[in-house]
């Protein structure tokens, strides 16, 4: 997982999601299934291509696979940022790599979700904001859950 373009000295919270391999004896029981095995893992942290050294916080349980961690200002003083957390008894493994940027996404240089987006095909505003490019997309995934081709639980448990 790579994230680009975040601010540099900034604190990040970074959202991770295990992957695990499938065979025929596993179940779709995707670890981590709760904060218990987040507290038993280890997060570690390079900062541009140095040593691994251990997270400061330890990662907060979202879901079944899913968790975040928040990275400190400390932490994100770095061109590229390098994650690795690995649950008990290497149960789940999971990498993000933090890519950098100088400034703050604040103000000219952050989006906001009246800004226009340039160059879209087939949308039915000529102008549309990014407010309404996110509007379709959701409704483009609501309508196809509705009948039945795409769910988030089968997205997470199927990859």
């Amino acid at each position: 997982m790579v994230f680009q373009n975040i601010p540099k000295g900034q604190a990040f919270r970074v959202v991770l999601t295990s992957q695990v391999a499938f065979t025929t004896t596993t179940s779709y029981d995707i670890p981590p299934r709760n904060q218990s095995d987040i507290d038993a893992g280890s997060g570690l942290i390079s900062k541009d291509g140095g040593a691994f050294q251990p997270l400061t916080n330890t990662g907060v349980f979202i879901a079944k696979g899913a968790f975040y961690v928040e990275l400190t200002t400390n932490e994100m003083d770095a061109d590229r940022i390098d994650i690795v957390y690995t649950g008990p008894t290497q149960k789940f493994t999971t990498m993000a790599t933090i890519l950098t940027s100088s400034g703050s996404q604040s103000g000219s240089g952050g989006l906001a979700l009246t800004d226009t987006v340039t160059d879209i095909l087939n949308a039915p505003d000529e102008n549309p904001t990014v407010g309404d490019v996110l509007s379709f997309i959701y409704q483009y995934f609501r309508k196809r859950r509705k009948r039945k081709e795409w769910s988030l639980r089968r997205h997470l448990e199927r990859g």
